[in-house]
């Protein structure tokens, strides 16, 4: 124990640790005084060396406190760092996600806008063809009709006017033969 730890202890310890008048009380009873001295010395000299053994705990347990401070606080900026970068990327993050959300709503205002197009054309091309449809079979109706009625010599249609074309003999009748005879 280091000596300028000591003295201002036992200074203390000499002063307080003895009551008032015991000096006294040792010096007028004589030899049973040393007895009594010598069992307070004892006395004090024991609560001195506790009072030295709890500084010396104290300091040691006040360095063990300022060393784990120390290590904490040095953990702490670590983790205050980690925390920091960790931040940045989450910033980062963040803004990369409020982009990619734009563009998403970006592209699906215009894919909805593409698909409207689309099925606008797609209408319009299916009534189109069938338009188109219903005028080739009307054509190819017409062009037939008026094929076979060129190859009969007379329509059968009641809307198309009948050409001056001789008429053709009844199948169902025979057609007798005009004498003029009878009248």
């Amino acid at each position: 124990v280091p000596e300028h730890r000591t003295g201002p202890i036992l200074a203390m310890a000499g002063s307080s640790a003895l009551p008032s008048g015991s000096h006294a009380a040792a010096a007028s009873t004589g030899g049973m005084g040393s007895i009594d001295a010598n069992k307070e010395m004892g006395l004090i000299s024991a609560k001195v060396k506790a009072l030295e053994e709890s500084h010396e705990s104290r300091l040691k347990r006040k360095e063990l406190a300022t060393e784990k401070l120390l290590a904490l606080q040095k953990r702490f900026a670590e983790k205050d760092k980690e925390l920091s970068h960790c931040k940045g990327v989450y910033a980062a993050a963040c803004l990369q996600l409020d982009e990619k959300k734009q563009r998403r709503d970006t592209l699906r205002a215009e894919v909805e806008k593409s698909s409207s197009g689309f099925n606008d054309l797609m209408s319009v091309a299916l009534a189109q063809s069938r338009k188109a449809a219903h005028c080739v079979r009307e054509l190819s109706y017409k062009q037939n009709a008026a094929e076979l009625a060129e190859q009969r010599g007379y329509s059968c249609s009641r809307h198309s006017p009948r050409p001056d074309a001789p008429l053709l003999p009844s199948a169902r009748r025979p057609q007798r033969p005009n004498n003029g005879a009878h009248g």
